[in-house]
């Protein structure tokens, strides 16, 4: 399930966010990867699209974990790491992009408003610093809910931010595009997902309900042919000519 939700994100915020909003202004994709998307129209329209997909895709799953009635652990972990891996890459990507002066959010603002001065980057590094702090709570709030305990928890979220963070990196490394994309991937979901990693264990908060997980001999075939084909398109990177 961790690679999937890990995958997820960057299907999202890269294919879906930043594609359809180059295809909605007129132009078409360049390059799409894991961490890169270039437009033949390089609108603020087409540089909002990726966060703003990101975003949403998290609150959607959010409010879908929260009313499935008898949902399967599976899913709820998948639902609640998705919302982990998406809303940490936003928030630790509006930090990074203040301090770095770029990416889609600084492009953003930098084409609507003028390049951000230093209110306005410290506004946004604040609002992205909030985001990231929710996320983490929100994060830990499930998956104590989930597992039942907060020692399965603490090994379930370790366990992903592992399996999420190698799974996006090997797919990236294969990428022609440099050193430049693969660092980004790794730093959009590795570094920014971090809180999974170091998942604090709270006594007496675990939920009456948690279930434990049960083995579904399917998942891991599933899992490993959706890999090996985000590995050989946004991993390698898709690439049109102009």
């Amino acid at each position: 399930m961790a690679v999937l939700a890990a995958i997820t994100p960057s299907v999202v915020h890269e294919f879906i966010g930043h594609g359809s909003m180059c295809l909605a202004v007129g132009g078409h994709p360049t390059v799409v990867s894991t961490s890169m998307f270039w437009c033949t129209v390089p609108t603020p329209v087409v540089a909002a699209g990726g966060p703003a997909a990101n975003l949403l895709a998290g609150l959607i799953c959010l409010v879908l974990r929260l009313r499935l009635r008898t949902p399967a652990p599976a899913l709820q972990l998948y639902l609640a790491l998705v919302t982990a891996f998406a809303w940490f890459w936003e928030g630790g990507y509006a930090i990074q992009a203040m301090l770095l002066r770029r990416g889609d959010l600084y492009d953003l603002l930098a084409h609507t408003l003028g390049p951000p001065g230093i209110g306005m980057s410290i506004l946004v590094a604040l609002a992205g610093a909030t985001l990231y702090i929710i996320s983490a709570a929100v994060t830990r709030t499930a998956l104590l809910s989930i597992a039942g305990n907060a020692t399965l928890a603490r090994r379930v979220s370790r366990s992903s931010w592992l399996a999420g963070t190698l799974a996006v990196t090997i797919a990236a490394s294969i990428s022609p595009l440099g050193p430049t994309n693969l660092l980004d991937t790794v730093l959009a979901i590795g570094l920014a997902g971090l809180p999974l990693l170091v998942f604090p264990p709270r006594r007496g908060t675990a939920s009456a309900t948690g279930t434990p997980f049960t083995g579904n001999a399917m998942l891991p075939v599933l899992t490993a042919v959706i890999w090996v084909l985000f590995t050989a398109t946004l991993g390698h990177g898709i690439l049109w000519g102009n």
